[in-house]
Formats: C-alpha cells, sequence, structure tokens
C-alpha cells in the first residue's frame, strides 16, 4: 500500500513501505561504510582547549563515581549526577566519557569515545531518515540523510566532543518547539524542558535564545487564543489551547531545571553565578588568540572567582557602540562560517529558490478553494515567527562569535533543512494545478543536492 500523500508522482514500487524501508536501510548501510573510516582514535597530543578540558573533566567525575556512601545518601547520589563545570565545557558529555575512561590509557579512552560518537551519529541517522519518511517522502529522507552524513556527521566526527549528542539534543527540542506551536498539548511542554535541559548540559549556547524565541511566539499565540474567545466565542479550527499555556510553561519549566539542579548548585558554589559560562565573555575580545590566552588563563585559576568580568562587559558597550567595527566582525565571521560549513549551506541555497514558485502555486486556486484553503492556520504566524527570529538571531550570533571564539553552528543545520523541507511541503499540500510539477522539481533540485554531496557534479 502507499507510504501516504507525499509522493504521488512517484511509480507505485517506490511508494511502498516495504520499498522505502529497503532503501533507508541501504542508504544507512552506505552512509556507515563511510563514516566509518572518521571513527580512528586522536591523537592526545593533539587535542583542542575544549577536548582537553572534557578529558580532564571525565578524570574528576570518575573519582566521583567512586566515592562512597559515609557522607549521606543524598550527598553521595548528588556527587555522581552531571554537575562539574569549569565555564569552558559543560558537565554530561565528560560525566558519560567517565564511564569508559581509563586513566593509564588516555589513547583508549579516546577511541572508546569515538566509536560511541559513531554509533550514536548511526543512530540519529536512522531517526532522520524514519522522520524525513513520515514527513515528507522517500527522496527528501535520503536527501535529509545524506546532508546530514556528510555535511555535518563527518566534519565533526573526528574531534573528541559532544557534537553529534548536542545536534540530536537541538534537532529534538527545534520539533518539539515546532511541535507544541501547532498543538500545544502538555506532554509536548514537557519534551521541550527535558531536551532543552540535555542540550545545555552538553553545549550552553544557543539554547536559551531557542527557549526565548518559543516563549515570545507562544506567548503571543496564547494572548491572540485569549483574544479570540473573547471575540468570538465559536470554537477555533486549531488544535492550540491558549489555557494550556501557563501549566505548560510551569511544567516545561520544571523538566528543564530538574536535570540542571546539580550544575547550577555547583557553579554557584564554587563560582557565585550558577550560570557561571567563560564563553560569553570571551566573545566581547578582539581576536582569537586574545580570546584564548584568556580562556587559559581562566582555567589555570579554577575555583577563584573572575576578576576580568568588569573589563569584558566594557569591551562589549565599545564594540556595540562601534557600529562599523561590528558589522565588519559579523561579515567576517559569516565568511568563516561559509568557508566551514560550505557544502551544508550550498545543499540548503539549492532547495531555497523552490519556495518562491511553490508559494506563487498556492495563490493560483480557483476562486472556489481560495476561502477556505487559502486563510492562514491559526498557528501559522506564531510558527513562521519563532522559526524565522530564531533562526536569524542564532545565525547572527554565531557569525558574531566566529571570528574569535568556536561556534556551535553545526546544531544548526538539521533544523534548518527540516524547516524548508517543511515549508515547501505545506505550499505544495496548499497547490493544486502545478502540484505534480512542484514535486519534480523538488526531487531535480534533491537529487543534484545528492550528487554533489557524493561528489558526482559540481554546483
Amino acid at each position: 500500500m502507499p507510504i501516504g500523500p507525499h509522493d504521488p508522482h512517484l511509480p507505485t514500487i517506490l511508494r511502498r513501505p516495504l520499498v522505502a524501508w529497503l532503501l533507508l536501510s541501504l542508504t544507512l548501510v552506505l552512509l556507515a561504510t563511510l563514516l566509518l573510516p572518521s571513527a580512528e582514535r586522536i591523537n592526545p597530543t593533539q587535542l583542542t582547549l575544549v577536548e582537553a578540558a572534557h578529558l580532564e573533566m571525565a578524570g574528576r567525575v570518575l573519582s566521583d563515581f567512586q566515592s562512597d556512601f559515609s557522607q549521606g545518601v543524598s550527598e553521595s547520589l548528588r556527587q555522581r549526577l552531571p554537575r562539574r563545570c569549569d565555564g569552558i565545557v559543560q558537565p554530561l558529555w565528560s560525566w558519560l566519557v567517565a564511564f569508559w575512561h581509563d586513566p593509564m590509557d588516555v589513547g583508549l579512552t579516546l577511541q572508546r569515545s569515538q566509536w560511541t560518537l559513531y554509533g550514536a551519529s548511526l543512530a540519529l541517522l536512522a531517526c532522520v531518515g524514519v522522520v524525513g519518511w513520515r514527513g515528507f517522502g522517500l527522496l527528501p529522507a535520503l536527501w535529509l540523510m545524506l546532508f546530514y552524513a556528510k555535511g555535518v556527521v563527518l566534519p565533526q566526527l573526528t574531534s573528541f566532543g559532544p557534537a553529534i549528542a548536542y545536534q540530536a539534543a537541538m534537532w529534538l527540542l527545534w520539533l518539539a518547539c515546532l511541535r507544541c506551536l501547532r498543538c500545544n498539548t502538555l506532554w509536548s511542554y514537557g519534551v521541550i524542558g527535558a531536551s532543552a535541559a540535555l542540550a545545555w548540559l552538553l553545549e550552553d549556547r544557543l539554547v536559551f535564545l531557542l527557549l526565548g524565541a518559543f516563549g515570545i511566539a507562544s506567548s503571543l499565540r496564547a494572548i491572540w487564543g485569549w483574544v479570540h474567545e473573547q471575540l468570538r466565542p465559536q470554537a477555533e479550527l486549531s488544535g492550540w489551547r491558549w489555557n494550556h499555556h501557563l501549566p505548560g510553561l510551569l511544567l516545561c519549566a520544571a523538566c528543564f531545571a530538574l536535570p540542571c539542579s546539580a550544575r547550577w548548585i555547583e557553579a554557584s558554589q564554587w563560582y557565585g553565578n550558577s550560570l557561571h559560562n567563560l564563553w560569553d565573555e570571551a566573545r566581547w575580545l578582539g581576536s582569537s588568540g586574545e580570546a584564548a590566552q584568556w580562556l587559559r588563563e581562566q582555567e589555570s585559576r579554577s575555583g577563584e572567582q573572575r576578576p576580568a568580568l568588569q573589563r569584558l562587559h566594557l569591551d562589549s558597550s565599545r564594540l556595540l557602540d562601534d557600529i562599523p567595527t561590528s558589522l565588519k566582525r559579523l561579515g567576517n565571521g559569516a565568511r568563516m562560517l561559509q568557508e566551514q560549513l560550505h557544502l551544508p549551506l550550498l545543499l540548503l541555497a539549492v532547495l531555497l529558490p523552490l519556495l518562491l514558485p511553490a508559494w506563487v502555486a498556492t495563490r493560483s486556486r480557483s476562486e472556489n478553494h481560495l476561502k477556505v484553503v487559502l486563510q492562514w492556520h491559526p498557528e501559522t504566524p506564531s510558527l513562521m515567527l519563532f522559526a524565522l527570529g530564531c533562526s536569524a538571531a542564532s545565525w547572527l550570533l554565531c557569525c558574531w562569535d566566529a571570528p574569535v571564539i568556536p561556534t556551535p553552528a553545526h546544531a544548526l543545520l538539521l533544523p534548518a533543512a527540516t524547516t524548508l523541507l517543511w515549508a515547501i511541503e505545506g505550499c505544495v499540500d496548499r497547490s493544486n494545478t502545478r502540484q505534480r510539477q512542484l514535486l519534480w522539481a523538488r526531487d531535480v533540485l534533491l537529487s543534484l543536492g545528492m550528487m554533489r554531496a557524493l561528489g558526482l557534479t559540481q554546483i
């Protein structure tokens, strides 16, 4: 039987679930073979500042696991939670590494970590394929898997860090926010809080920005829902309930705070700030060399208060006041990100031109369908506000950080690709006479992107 309404233009055999599962499985095997050479041991003498900090923190966490219960059950359990931080790295990845960490053989620890990341990347690839198939169709699912493997995983798999896990957590958080903005069941708020906590414990940048964008978009939607109920008491054709918003936010905050509380207590005791993070301070420095030197100085004084906070905030005010310098830095950061993420950004750019004709096609329906189909879904404005606003703010922050400190921009690629496919799919569903032509155009662009990712063509 057909897999759904996403591929009506394809031959019947390609629309059968068994064939789709077979193609997805073969693609996963091929990508696993492609990624296998990258799952090699890292040279312990060539670790970056962040990688060395993770490794050192894993040794400290290992000692926490060996503590007894002489100080009480609650204190011993608290010490075994992911809580240790130094302002450079978050605790969750070091806490996971401690389970297979061998203090006598650092190379073995790195090798085990690489194989763990390799397995996690394959699991995430399988999830990406299934989500893409169920949401957009077979060919978009294959494109999404290849996009993620070649453009995101392959460059990150050779590093010792939480990049793969962070990408998975950010993707889950992004999908949960989109799901909640369409239908705000209470469990969706809980998923947002839990996935945000997971992402924040792996990497503490971009998470609060995403949560802030979701909070603004969902609050505006709740206000509009209340106003609409007062003006028009009849039931609205929507799965969004404004009276779920406040208890949902409380549930989201609880699900976020519970896993992060141990880290907050630890940072508050050592640094006087539960959200202690050196990256938020180092981003205001003028160059990458200056930032690296400052971070090493702060790391060498572990456990002390940071007296340079006032100086860095004064520097931030100076940079923000100097508009030409700030714009130049943003331009330099954008060029650096374009060089680092050339392939995935190119694959996304190939699909962008399809949005305009797809949107125009939605306007070509007959007058009989115009009032019923073309009126905006009640959740469309809030979804657009969240997706566009959060993406713009996140990429702007990454462009600002790129000339000075490493950025987690790689975690934005999978949400961007998923959202772009979702937007195209929404426009195609609203179109009428040109739907088949749009689907063929989409498939041609996806095929060109996959050929470019495999090195079979140049675009």
